[in-house]
């Protein structure tokens, strides 16, 4: 196979699988702001910083809410000055302004923060060594892949950012002698003992939909608009706790936000770790 020997290329490749996650952004808007971003010839440490927050598909991404919103409207209405100073400046006030999250929960976001950028940053600067086939599906779960710390991120396998699948969380209406079946025991599985059915029913909602609706303050099923009982409410709001009190603070405030450089910068935990 033949090898990737300009990193240019990579980047044009993470910039485009980051811009697929933006699906309200035309595409010609999006090779604009491609373009535009190219030519800031930013350092690996700010590309990876930039990628982990405009890419819905990483785990960051997907919480900055409000850092995504902004990107959007600025590439759709072609503001070239302030693309610019978004991508020099990603931000997430969803973690840094949150008074909702406990020190466990704002440790636990830093930490998946920072795995994220080291993996982003270890494909950038090892991005002529990469073949072409480990650049498919970048952002999806693959198993042949690993983060190691101990040696400041670098990529052990493949070229994928993560080993499992967090796309999809299971609720279960169920009867109370009703087990959950064990084919999707590896998923979220949340038992709503309801006397409605005399067999498991499997409801698998999108991540983010779920999550959405909890940080609404909605007790419905959102794919079929029933009420869910106070037990699985209970439980789905105990497992998704943190992901919930960042939409949620992106509810309450990210539309009017006053953004603070300096407070809110994700660089606040991000390091450069490989030289």
């Amino acid at each position: 196979m033949q090898g990737i020997n300009n990193k240019h290329l990579l980047t044009i490749k993470l910039l485009e699988e980051t811009f697929k996650s933006h699906s309200e952004i035309p595409k010609d808007k999006i090779i604009l702001a491609i373009d535009t971003i190219l030519g800031l010839n930013l350092s690996d440490e700010l590309m990876a910083q930039f990628i982990i927050s405009a890419c819905k598909k990483t785990n960051t991404g997907m919480f900055s809410l409000t850092y995504s919103d902004r990107l959007d409207n600025v590439i759709i209405n072609g503001n070239r000055e302030q693309l610019i100073a978004l991508v020099a400046t990603p931000f997430f006030p969803e973690l840094f302004d949150n008074n909702a999250l406990n020190d466990t929960e704002f440790k636990n976001v830093s930490r998946f923060v920072r795995i994220e950028y080291r993996s982003i940053l270890a494909l950038l600067k090892r991005g002529s060594k990469l073949i072409t086939t480990s650049l498919v599906n970048l952002f999806e779960p693959v198993t042949d892949y690993q983060v190691d710390l101990a040696t400041e991120g670098e990529v052990k396998k493949g070229a994928g950012i993560y080993t499992k699948c967090h796309e999809e969380i299971c609720y279960y209406d169920i009867g109370e002698e009703n087990p959950p079946p064990s084919y999707v025991e590896s998923k979220i599985i949340v038992p709503d003992l309801s006397k409605d059915y005399d067999i498991p029913l499997v409801h698998c909602f999108d991540r983010m939909e779920i999550i959405r609706s909890l940080a609404s303050g909605s007790k419905n099923n959102p794919r079929t608009n029933k009420i869910m009982s106070d037990s699985a409410i209970s439980l789905l709001t105990n497992k998704l706790h943190t992901e919930i009190k960042l939409y949620s603070w992106y509810l309450t405030h990210g539309k009017d936000h006053q953004v603070n450089v300096k407070k809110d910068s994700i660089s606040r935990i991000t390091r450069p770790v490989i030289n």
